[in-house]
């Protein structure tokens, strides 16, 4: 879920790994020790849930293949 809101709340926009990874383990949550892995993994998950093509791949992270529309915090 966390990944999925960290890139939710920026449709259309890439998101750095280095940004992900610091939003999906915040705080006192230390990432895994192959943190870039880890995160490549999630995506993975994420995109069988979604579908391939809501999380595209971007040089340098990932990006939501949304707009500010498809996202209900920017709806209502």
């Amino acid at each position: 879920r966390a990944l999925l809101t960290a890139l939710a709340l920026r449709p259309g926009d890439v998101v750095t790994s280095a940004t992900l990874i610091d939003e999906v383990w915040p705080g006192d949550d230390d990432p895994p020790q192959d943190a870039p892995a880890a995160l490549q993994a999630l995506v993975g998950r994420l995109r069988r849930t979604v579908g391939k093509e809501a999380v595209a791949s971007a040089p340098g992270g990932y990006r939501l293949a949304a707009t500010r529309d498809d996202v209900d915090l920017y709806v209502f």
